[in-house]
């Protein structure tokens, strides 16, 4: 009993120590969370169309038109853009185009699939998909709480230990 005493008589001589440094670490989390952008992500999947004869030669061209996609390298004509071209089954291939507008992501995204279009045998498997990715205010909450909580029991520890020595 006499140790929670002295817990509490700590918190109430720092409450100020304690309080202000996480009143501002919250307030840089929310001022920084309110500087990132939310970007748009645009995914769409194709399957080659060939019969199942032979599926050695499906997963071939599968993997050269993933690796061709690649090589066109059309992100390069749209600022601040980046494209995920992937397998995401043995023999599908998926296009993700992710960019600040989704004017921009839906004309890289239609750059992409008008190459795979012209040069394979392909099948829409989705549509375009439009997502929209932000980053979770819960997380800038909980870390500018985290940091704050630390600072001020740091420097009420501080102050407690030059005040007794």
């Amino acid at each position: 009993m006499r140790e929670s005493k002295l817990y509490i008589q700590f918190l109430r001589r720092n409450i100020l120590l304690l309080g202000v440094p996480i009143i501002i670490c919250l307030l840089m989390s929310v001022y920084s969370y309110a500087k990132i952008p939310t970007y748009s992500r645009i995914t769409q999947t194709f399957k080659l169309n060939y019969g199942l004869e032979n599926v050695n030669t499906i997963l071939a061209l599968t993997d050269q038109a993933i690796s061709e996609l690649r090589t066109q390298r059309f992100q390069d004509f749209f600022p601040d853009a980046s494209v995920s071209i992937y397998k995401s089954a043995p023999l599908s291939i998926s296009i993700e185009a992710t960019t600040l507008d989704r004017e921009t992501s839906y004309s890289l995204i239609l750059k992409e699939t008008e190459y795979l279009r012209q040069n394979f045998q392909v099948e829409e498997l989705t549509g375009p998909s439009i997502n929209l990715v932000e980053p979770s205010l819960f997380k800038y909450l909980i870390s500018g709480l985290i940091v704050g909580g630390l600072m001020g029991l740091i420097i009420a520890l501080i102050r407690e230990y030059i005040k007794n020595y």
